[in-house]
C-alpha cells in the first residue's frame, strides 16, 4: 500500500470511529411527551455525507485482512477464524435486534401516542446508541475480516506456487538447453 492509500485508509479510519461515535451521541432520550418522534432519524445524515469515507473502511479492512491471512495465516487455521469470526458477528446481530426490539417496547410503553411496536422501525433516532457503538464496530471489523479472509483462501487457490517455486522455475528455463 503507498503511502497516500495508507494516508486515506487511516483518514477513513478516523472518520468511520467518528462517525460511529458522532451518531451514538445524538441517540435522543425516550420521554413521554406529546410528539411521536415523526422526524426520522435526523443524524442519519452524517452517514450520506460519510459513506465514501465509510466505504473505504471498509475495503481498505478487508484487503489488509486478505494480506494478512495470505501471508500469515494457514489455510485451516483462517478456515477456523472465518468460523468463529462469523459465530460471533452472530451472536452480535442477534444481541443488537434484542435490544432493539426491546427498545421498542419501552418506546410504546412511554410514549402514549402508540400502542404497537412495530409501528417503530428497528433503527430510529432513539436506537443509535444501540446499532452505533463499540460492539457493532466489532461487528464490522469481523465481517472485515471474513470478506478479507475468503479472498485470500481464493487467491492461494489461483496462485498456489510459492515464490520460491516460482524462481525456480525461471532459473531452469533460463538455463535450459535449446
Amino acid at each position: 500500500m503507498n503511502k497516500l492509500l495508507f494516508f486515506f485508509y487511516v483518514l477513513a479510519v478516523l472518520v468511520t470511529i467518528l462517525v460511529f461515535y458522532v451518531m451514538n451521541y445524538f441517540t435522543a432520550p425516550i420521554t413521554p411527551s406529546e410528539g411521536g418522534g415523526g422526524g426520522g432519524n435526523p443524524p442519519i445524515i452524517i452517514l450520506v455525507f460519510t459513506l465514501p469515507f465509510i466505504m473505504f473502511f471498509v475495503y481498505g479492512t478487508i484487503e489488509l485482512f486478505m494480506r494478512f491471512t495470505l501471508k500469515r495465516l494457514s489455510k485451516k487455521v483462517t478456515i477456523i477464524s472465518i468460523i468463529l469470526s462469523l459465530l460471533l458477528a452472530g451472536a452480535i446481530v442477534v444481541l443488537t435486534i434484542i435490544k432493539a426490539d426491546a427498545l421498542r417496547n419501552r418506546i410504546v410503553d412511554v410514549k402514549e401516542n402508540f400502542n404497537d411496536p412495530s409501528v417503530f422501525p428497528l433503527l430510529n433516532t432513539f436506537s443509535n446508541d444501540i446499532f452505533f457503538n463499540p460492539l457493532t464496530f466489532l461487528m464490522v471489523l469481523l465481517l472485515c475480516y471474513v470478506f478479507g479472509a475468503i479472498w485470500g483462501i481464493n487467491r492461494k487457490k489461483k496462485n498456489p506456487k510459492s515464490k520460491e517455486q516460482k524462481l525456480v522455475r525461471q532459473i531452469n528455463f533460463v538455463n535450459k538447453p535449446q
